[in-house]
């Protein structure tokens, strides 16, 4: 299996969130790719301003709960 394939897995896998350990995965494969992807429960927020896990929020409103968790293919 080569790179895009293994992305394409992933993303497939991956489409209602990452649910497991943290880990940054770095792939190659023989044809000449190189890959890596970073992988975490990133929070999907009703609120999508950017860089908002910065700071600390308001927790007395919903405005910033989460809606589950991002799909692989929305990570960084």
């Amino acid at each position: 299996m080569g790179v895009k394939e293994l992305l394409a897995k992933l993303n497939r896998l991956g489409d209602s969130g990452y649910h497991s350990v943290p880990m940054n995965l770095v792939m190659a494969d023989n044809s000449g790719d190189i890959g890596y992807i970073m992988l975490a429960n990133f929070p999907n927020r009703k609120d999508k301003t950017p860089f908002i896990g910065n700071r600390v929020l308001d927790g007395t409103t919903s405005a910033y709960d989460w809606e589950g968790l991002l799909p692989i293919s929305k990570m960084p």
